[in-house]
């Protein structure tokens, strides 16, 4: 018995790509039906030629669409009517170029106005409105003042307190008096400046408007001019958004994917298999542990024999794991060190031996 022989590992890549291209060959072929519907009809037409990058022949394939009778008169409208835009585009772009060549016509626009441009000065709002507040107040707490000493006097007098020399009574009530003055044009100064803010306020929302309003339109009049130069753009980008001419569809699915693809014959698999079943079967596991030196290839793994007797020469009496019976061979351990060439691994893991070649 002889050591197994390799598959032909090249051989069998080669046919499996030869398989894979005559299956490619089906799939194009079946992936390429004549299609007809109500729309048209689709077509596949294949003419002999030749791979320019291999000088292999190969197919040629050509799809060819035919419309049907309303389809082809509508897809003619369609181009009419495109070419009919695509002119009547072409003046409005050259339009549109001189009205954006103008400049922008500031002329006609309104000035932009600030406060001071509709005469608010914000600290001289505020003081006016301040000094206006406190002479009110003042022209009501003079007389109301005045009236008050011209009843202390009369009492004072009823009393018969004097009004004059320097009194104590006389004095303490003037002291009063001047205090209640004192008072009252405080509260006056400060009601003018809590006023003066609110005032103040009033006035600066009345500049605001007006200045406002004024701006407001200018803002108008700015966009009206950029829509005006804007315009024949527009109308020029409109024009165009519907003009594409659509094919019209002559199926409803992809010609080409109806047909799922076929998988090819694994001849290197297949190879790659028998290979490995021949070298299985090249050797019998019972007739090596049983014909020991008298097999071609035999199992010859220290770690499946026991009662290991050296006869000398490399030669051993031994017995199998398992077995009574007493046999006589070699060490594959022993043999790999001087002829490694004898030795191989089975796929087990165990080494063997070629007895035939010792």
């Amino acid at each position: 018995m002889g050591k197994p022989t390799s598959p032909d590992y090249r051989g069998a890549a080669e046919e499996q790509g030869a398989s894979s291209k005559e299956n490619t060959s089906y799939q194009t072929f079946a992936n390429r039906p004549s299609m007809v519907t109500p729309w048209g009809r689709q077509d596949w037409t294949a003419t002999p030629g030749t791979d320019p990058a291999t000088d292999l022949p190969v197919n040629e394939w050509e799809s060819n669409i035919t419309l049907s009778g309303p389809q082809q008169g509508a897809l003619d409208n369609q181009m009419a009517d495109q070419a009919k835009r695509s002119e009547a585009g072409g003046q409005l772009l050259d339009r549109a170029i001189g009205d954006l060549e103008t400049p922008f016509d500031w002329g006609g626009i309104t000035e932009r106005q600030n406060l001071s441009d509709v005469g608010y000065d914000p600290v001289g709002a505020r003081d006016r409105a301040e000094e206006a507040l406190y002479q009110r107040q003042v022209s009501r707490i003079e007389p109301e003042l005045t009236q008050q000493e011209e009843a202390r006097r009369a009492r004072m007098e009823a009393m018969g307190i004097p009004l004059e020399g320097g009194s104590e009574a006389f004095e303490r009530a003037q002291a009063g008096m001047d205090r209640a003055r004192g008072t009252a044009y405080e509260n006056a100064a400060l009601n003018a400046i809590a006023g003066g803010g609110a005032e103040a306020g009033r006035e600066l929302g009345l500049a605001t408007g007006a200045a406002g309003f004024n701006n407001e339109q200018r803002a108008a009049e700015i966009a009206e001019e950029a829509r005006r130069r804007g315009m024949s753009l527009n109308e020029y980008n409109a024009l165009l958004t519907g003009q594409q001419v659509q094919l019209p569809e002559v199926s409803q699915g992809q010609p080409n994917s109806t047909a799922g693809k076929a998988d090819t014959t694994n001849y290197l698999g297949a190879a790659q298999a028998q290979g490995q079943f021949d070298a299985d079967t090249a050797f019998d596991w019972g007739a090596a542990v049983g014909g020991g030196a008298q097999a071609a290839m035999a199992f010859s793994d220290r770690r499946l024999k026991r009662d290991i007797v050296p006869l000398g020469g490399g030669w051993h009496s031994f017995r199998y794991i398992g077995s009574d019976v007493r046999h006589v061979g070699v060490m594959a351990d022993e043999v790999l060190r001087t002829r490694p060439e004898l030795v191989f691994q089975h796929r087990s893991g165990y080494l063997m031996v070629d007895y035939g070649r010792l």
